[in-house]
């Protein structure tokens, strides 16, 4: 398809989860699309290229196992990726 002949819909949702039982709030981020998704590939068969498994890495880096990414292929098309990762009071560092 030719550059700018695709029809795109991306939605963004963010909120955050309360805190239960003393537990950290999380941030959970939500993007949707409607475009090509996985391309005719299986979720398991998928091979994620370096911006993923940059974002992987990041997250883990920050956060270890106290982050969730998720991408889940849309049966209509598209995509949906999550992610959920604690929610923090004050602003990041350059350092961080």
């Amino acid at each position: 398809m030719p550059f700018g002949t695709a029809s795109l819909l991306i939605l963004i949702r963010a909120g955050s989860k309360s805190a239960l039982a003393g537990k950290t709030k999380k941030l959970r981020l939500q993007i949707r699309d409607n475009g090509p998704g996985l391309l005719g590939h299986s979720p398991a068969g998928f091979k994620p290229g370096v911006g993923i498994a940059t974002t992987r890495a990041r997250l883990e880096q920050l956060y270890g196992a106290d982050h969730q990414f998720e991408m889940i292929p849309s049966p209509e098309g598209g995509m949906a990726v999550t992610l959920c990762f604690p929610a923090r009071e004050q602003p990041m560092t350059e350092q961080e």
